[in-house]
């Protein structure tokens, strides 16, 4: 997934051709999300937590390494959490942004 490429769409693409009820807390969000949802994000792209949070779960190494290409999977790797500052207010924009 290249950003001029779009973004988190193949992944999304990926896992919304198979059926993943798959669904934990979120340790950002502080409710339940389903497997889906932390490939595409708010950002369109996996969530930077996404290995830490499905490991026990399910092979998620392997499924990202499966649907990203190499570049894209060392970048989701080496991805680092913005300020919890920064989350606040993209979470709150992003809020804003969605249908009540």
């Amino acid at each position: 997934m290249d950003a001029s490429a779009g973004g988190g769409d193949r992944t999304a693409d990926a896992a919304n051709r198979r059926s993943h009820p798959l669904v934990r807390r979120c340790p950002r969000l502080g409710g339940p999300v389903p497997f889906r949802y932390c490939l595409a994000s708010e950002t369109g792209r996996p969530c930077f937590k996404v290995i830490d949070c499905w490991w026990e779960t399910l092979d998620v190494v392997r499924f990202l390494k499966d649907h990203l290409t190499e570049a894209e999977f060392e970048r989701l790797a080496a991805a680092r959490p913005a300020s919890k500052a920064a989350s606040l207010v993209s979470l709150a924009e992003e809020s804003k942004r969605r249908p009540a």
